[in-house]
């Protein structure tokens, strides 16, 4: 529509509206009035359900009926059958298992125990089998065996309505207050199934008496590096003999058993009571020097048992244990000694070595102490008597002591409270024999020192107050390597120039001497490295020892393992030669050459437990062994 149209019609619009005498036409109003929708007061069925019926059928709550009526049918059925055939059906619930005997047993002794079994179904049970499992320590009486700790009894049948009685005995074993279990496990058939069932049933035992008592009698309290007694005694409860009883005691750090009244069976700790019959006792005395700190509790304990089928010198099951816990108190006055400024108990020095021996004391007590006395007792073969210097004390060779009193050392003539003094000596280690007959063997130097004094407090005058203390010196063996090269003598037939010449091969034979004093040594090697014109000819004698060579490195190793005491030259000592070939450079002329380096052996001394060392210069051309050498011709590297 134009524009102007749009125009003409709005203004003719408005003539309408608003021009006197304008003929507008009115809508009529129209008459709203309430409108009335009708309830239904009742349910009435869907259309589409009455149409699902149709094809449907019977409707979901008439099947759920029918299916109650049909299960209620079937439990009535079954509940016929159970009614009508109820003598067929066997259960555990009509088994009877019983186990009775008393709740405490004294260990060792034979006890009886009674195993009820009784049918109340109406059915036999057969091919019925009796199985006790028994505590692995337990034993049986005599005239029974069983395999391990179970116990097998054939019954049979056992007729619907029977009771079946039956009596077993056994041996139990354990500490006081343990708890002991036996099972019975009864296992049988029904008849018309191939199948086994079993019923099982358990019975406790609380023992109320160890089968061997043990009792120690020993201090409560000693003083720091003092002789202990212990008095073990071991006393058989039980009825019957027990057999392969083994004691052991652990001992506390700081305990040195020194003497026992039984030798021990296994290291020092392990005895061998053998069989205790009824009421049988016995006893064991160990004595040790204990060493420890002020107020320190040391802690020993005791078992007794049976001895392990499979280990020797372990107790399989405890009978009875005993803690004994001993005081370490420090000592009215202490005495220390070091060697060579080694303060612990054992030091470790070499033959023809200088020991020197310092000691220490300081008075605990709070009073002064007087007139006191120090005697050192020196024990060893190997101990230079001629060389010992007692400084201000007094040795007495006749029976190797150092002695110090108020005389000697005037501070010993009264010690003040918490007063301390020092004083030493010094001696010297003779060299190891030349011949055998000594027969040396883990050589060792006691030192043992005695301290005392007199007391002067009020209610001990005159008490005498002793302290002792002790040190051991263990003496390393004598390792020692001899090197040497040849070329007229020995294992092989050597080749080559004399003096070497210049890019032509000479060989050679090198020879390694092995001597050992006194002590075992192990994990022992040889070594040494050639140089790189050093040729390996691999040709070893005896050919039984293991010498190995590095091509790489040029490293040959021999390894010994163990050098027994005593290898010398007289007696058979270890050695081994083998062949090398040189072969000179130009650069080597108008030089005597080594053929090998230095050469180390070293081992472990299996008493001292230390690592010993031997060494031996490096090889060359100058053969000093060799009688048909010229060292002056024959060593110089010529064109």
């Amino acid at each position: 529509m134009a524009k102007n149209e749009e125009q003409d019609h709005i203004e003719d619009l408005k003539k309408r509206l608003y021009q006197r005498g304008s003929n507008i036409s009115k809508r009529p109003r129209t008459k709203l009035s309430p409108k009335y929708d009708k309830v239904k007061t009742t349910w009435e069925e869907s259309t589409e359900l009455k149409k699902l019926e149709k094809y449907s059928g019977l409707g979901y709550l008439s099947k759920l009926l029918i299916a109650s009526f049909i299960f209620f049918l079937g439990a009535l059925g079954v509940a016929g059958f159970i009614l009508w055939q109820g003598s067929n059906i066997v259960s555990n619930r009509h088994i009877d298992l019983l186990l009775k005997g008393p709740v405490t047993v004294k260990a060792g002794d034979e006890i009886s125990f009674q195993i009820i079994i009784a049918n109340a179904n109406n059915v036999p049970l057969e091919e019925a089998n009796l199985v006790i499992e028994y505590p692995n320590d337990s034993r049986l009486p005599n005239g029974l065996t069983s395999a391990g700790n179970l116990v097998r009894e054939e019954i049979g049948t056992i007729r619907s309505g029977e009771t079946i009685n039956k009596t077993a005995q056994v041996i139990l074993f354990g500490q006081e207050n343990a708890s002991k279990e036996i099972k019975a496990t009864l296992e049988y058939r029904i008849p018309g199934s191939n199948a086994f069932y079993e019923k099982t049933e358990k019975i406790s035992f609380i023992i109320n008496s160890p089968p061997i008592s043990l009792a120690v009698n020993t201090l409560s309290e000693v003083v720091s590096d003092q002789e202990v007694s212990l008095e073990v005694v071991a006393i058989s409860n039980a009825t019957t003999p027990l057999e392969n009883i083994i004691l052991s005691v652990a001992y506390p750090f700081g305990f040195k058993m020194t003497s026992t009244s039984l030798k021990p069976d296994y290291s020092d700790s392990l005895w061998s009571l053998g069989t205790l019959s009824p009421g049988e006792k016995k006893t064991i005395v160990i004595k040790g020097i204990l060493s420890g700190q002020d107020q320190e509790l040391k802690t020993f304990t005791f078992t007794v048992g049976n001895e392990d089928n499979l280990t020797i010198g372990r107790v399989a099951d405890i009978f009875s244990e005993k803690i004994e816990t001993i005081l370490i108190k420090r000592p009215f006055i202490n005495a220390s000694l070091s060697v060579n400024g080694r303060t612990l108990p054992v030091s470790v020095l070499a033959a023809n070595e200088s020991a020197r021996v310092d000691i220490e004391w300081i008075n605990n007590l709070p009073t002064a102490v007087v007139d006191a006395e120090i005697l050192i007792g020196l024990n060893g073969q190997l101990i230079d008597k001629a060389s010992v210097s007692p400084g201000s004390g007094f040795y007495r060779s006749v029976d190797d002591s150092v002695i110090w009193n108020k005389s000697s050392l005037p501070t010993l003539a009264e010690i003040a409270p918490g007063a301390s003094g020092k004083t030493s000596f010094v001696f010297n280690i003779n060299d190891w024999p030349s011949n055998d007959s000594a027969n040396l063997r883990n050589q060792v130097i006691d030192i043992d020192l005695t301290m005392k004094a007199v007391r002067i407090s009020e209610g001990f005058q005159g008490e005498v107050v002793e302290t002792k203390n002790s040190h051991k010196i263990k003496i390393e063996s004598d390792l020692q390597l001899a090197t040497t090269v040849l070329y007229n003598v020995g294992p092989f037939a050597n080749t080559g120039p004399l003096p070497p010449k210049v890019d032509q091969e000479t060989t050679y034979t090198v020879v390694w001497t092995i001597a050992n004093s006194s002590n075992l040594i192990r994990a022992a090697t040889v070594k040494t490295i050639l140089p790189p014109s050093i040729r390996w000819l691999g040709t070893i004698s005896p050919s039984t020892e293991r010498v190995t060579y590095n091509e790489n490195t040029g490293e040959v190793v021999w390894q010994l393992d163990r050098i027994e005491a005593g290898t010398n030259p007289r007696n058979g000592s270890r050695e081994i030669a083998f062949q090398i070939g040189f072969t000179p450079s130009a650069s080597q002329i108008s030089v005597i050459p080594n053929l090998t380096s230095e050469t180390v052996l070293s081992g472990q001394d299996d008493f001292t437990g230390t690592t010993l060392k031997s060494l031996s210069r490096a090889l060359s051309t100058r053969l000093v062994s060799d009688p048909n050498f010229d060292s002056n011709k024959q060593a110089i590297v010529t064109e």
